[in-house]
């Protein structure tokens, strides 16, 4: 289908009078783009015409959504004696209306909350969808998602995401018209709440009220959110990525752009527990009419996300985690119009946002995961992400490391991945910031680096890659589907990207990056933890792919993505490590014919990323992030391990997306 042009005007009118005249020039791509252009469009009618729809009485939210024939149109929340002043279309779209008697925080000031079904005290670390809330509210509230704030270089802060009324809820001003968001910065953080303890308050301090979006109850805002701060000696951790009764979220967020109408998502909360609704309508500007024990006022909010049925979320869900059917995080509970039968979700792109408006904070907390490979006997290369984003590279010689690590410049928004096909030959692979896979190659000296190179493509993961023999590459990464993607190289010596072939889909549903290994010339394995919270394998050989396969455990005791290890030409032995429950490293082998064996655990050490390891015949090594950020290294010679080492860092550590 060829690209079409069209112009045309918009002309937003309402009770007769014209709002906003403009010329416009779309451009209509394939199909599956129109949906997603014609949303663009409806949101600009939306930004001119909601001033003057807000105007008639009633009216209590206005946003983008489908009719009975899968039409985009507006979806406007009105009560229904105000219904007759409404306008039939609005810029040339069809307004669908439903009933509303107005929306409601689910603050808990008014009604009590009802009975807590994850009111345990849960021991470290914490997950999401618990009870919890500060030590001077009434209301009860959930933990959201784990969150880290990385803008002060030197430190990343660890914590969580919850409603602002319910980490910032003052009620000790209640009866006066305090606040609702009054309470001051270093407010503790109890779990479970305060409504869910008996003597009241008496709850385990999992950390400090740190940052907050400040709300005006009687103007325009952005979102209803605050940063919980883990204060270091709580049994909170922001590693953990865990939502209680959802399982383990994948390493990318959903933005609001991404959002499907009609789409299921699931929710935990403190309240009603696991829950599943509808997406109704998105990009919708609310009105808040607020109760007089917590100022009073009308308040506004935009993007927000309304999920249908009301019975998706109640009082004390207010912070819970919503995520999508491959548990990509959508945003968190806020509040709902039981009349209208939807809940409103504030966006997570909206939460995570810089500050003002956001929370400047951000997903997926684990420390960047290093990579290391040996392209023979006496040599290891190993890679890290800095908190600068650059890829550091330090080389041991059989007897030393380097003194330093060595930049390499480039903008990584992901782990590195290292291969190598032969004596000075290091590829590196990162993801970029345009989500495309980037790649550099070097002889192994600091002055024998090429530059970076693109090899396309739109990802949400660290890449994996290996080499299957001399002038080979393979490279592996998640997609937007998640399904795990692949890139060969097996021409000219890969020195350019015209060497390279196109990228293929191989499958599979995956929650974390790939792990990848090459057991000798046309036999790859590929690993990665799948919906279900197991590692799911997929093998090359004799030419083509098997199928995605179960390799079971226990989806709670796999806290990290995997890494793989193997020797060139010894194709019946590979080497597998993870992050367990206990946060401790596991060691597994996997031999033809048997499978993976029982796992070992490696003490000594307390990892705060995923793993990597490179091996030569008789000789395993493997590396791990430290607690410090710091690069952990232990070795196996055949018998014995020899203990986890530190082998410094380049710069604090860097979260990996």
């Amino acid at each position: 289908m060829m690209c079409k042009r069209e112009s045309g005007s918009i002309l937003i009118k309402i009770g007769g009078q014209i709002l906003f005249s403009a010329m416009l020039s779309l451009t209509w791509v394939f199909p599956q783009d129109r949906e997603d252009a014609r949303f663009v469009e409806l949101q600009l009618i939306q930004d001119f015409s909601a001033p003057e729809l807000f105007r008639i009485p009633g009216v209590a939210a206005m946003g983008i959504g489908k009719d009975e024939g899968g039409y985009l149109v507006f979806h406007v929340y009105v009560r229904e004696d105000s219904a007759y002043l409404m306008p039939k279309m609005i810029g040339g779209v069809p307004v669908v209306l439903f009933p509303s008697q107005g929306f409601v925080k689910y603050d808990g000031c008014s009604d009590p909350p009802a009975p807590c079904l994850h009111r345990n005290t849960f021991g470290w670390p914490v997950p999401g969808g618990i009870s919890a809330g500060n030590n001077i509210g009434l209301g009860a509230g959930t933990v959201g998602f784990m969150v880290c704030d990385t803008s002060a270089f030197d430190n990343l802060v660890l914590g969580y995401i919850t409603s602002n009324h319910v980490a910032a809820m003052d009620t000790i001003q209640c009866p006066d018209g305090g606040p609702l968001n009054g309470a001051p910065a270093g407010t503790i953080q109890l779990q479970p709440c305060c409504a869910d303890t008996s003597p009241y308050c008496s709850g385990v301090q999992i950390g400090t009220l740190a940052r907050v979006v400040r709300m005006d109850l009687a103007g325009s805002n952005t979102v209803d959110a605050a940063f919980v701060a883990d204060g270091g000696s709580s049994i909170l951790d922001g590693r953990s990525e865990n939502i209680i009764d959802i399982g383990w979220l994948p390493r990318i967020p959903r933005g609001q752009s991404q959002l499907v109408l009609d789409e299921t998502v699931r929710k935990s909360g403190r309240t009603t527990g696991l829950t599943q609704g509808q997406v109704q309508t998105a990009s919708t500007l609310i009105q808040y009419a607020y109760s007089f024990c917590i100022g009073g006022g009308t308040a506004s909010f935009p993007n927000i996300i309304l999920v249908t049925p009301a019975s998706f979320a109640a009082l004390g869900d207010s912070g819970a985690p919503v995520v999508d059917y491959l548990n990509r995080p959508v945003g968190i509970v806020d509040g709902a119009d039981i009349t209208a039968n939807v809940v409103a979700v504030s966006p997570i792109s909206q939460i995570l946002a810089p500050q003002p408006g956001g929370l400047g904070v951000q997903l997926n907390c684990t420390p960047s995961a290093p990579a290391a490979v040996s392209w023979g006997i006496n040599r290891i290369d190993a890679f890290i992400r800095g908190r600068d984003n650059q890829v550091w590279w330090k080389t041991f010689n059989g007897t030393n490391w380097d003194s330093t690590f060595t930049a390499l410049g480039g903008i990584t928004f992901s782990a590195p991945a290292v291969a190598s096909w032969g004596i000075n030959r290091l590829d590196v692979f990162m993801l970029g910031p345009d989500k495309g896979i980037w790649w550099k190659r070097g002889n192994g000296t600091p002055s024998g680096w090429e530059d970076w190179q693109s090899l396309g493509g739109n990802f949400t993961s660290a890449p994996a890659a290996v080499s299957q023999g001399l002038g080979r590459l393979d490279v592996f990464v998640r997609g937007q589907d998640a399904a795990i993607w692949q890139k060969s190289c097996s021409a000219g010596s890969c020195t350019s990207v015209n060497n390279w072939g196109n990228w293929q889909s191989i499958g599979g549903i995956a929650t974390t990056a790939p792990a990848a290994a090459a057991r000798g010339l046309g036999l790859l394995d590929v690993i990665a933890r799948g919906t279900n919270g197991l590692m799911w394998q997929i093998s090359y050989a004799s030419g083509s792919w098997g199928t995605w396969a179960d390799q079971g455990g226990d989806p709670a005791g796999e806290t990290s993505a995997p890494a793989l290890a193997s020797t060139f030409n010894i194709a019946n032995r590979m080497d597998g490590f993870l992050r367990g429950s206990n946060y401790n490293v596991w060691h597994s082998v996997w031999n033809a014919g048997t499978g993976w064996g029982s796992a070992e655990q490696l003490l000594g050490v307390t990892p705060t990323s995923a793993l990597a390891g490179s091996t030569w015949p008789n000789r395993l090594d493997t590396f791990v992030r430290g607690a410090d950020g710091s690069l952990m290294w232990n070795t196996w010679n055949g018998t014995n391990w020899s203990g986890w080492s530190s082998i410094g860092c380049c710069m604090s550590p860097a979260p990996d997306p």
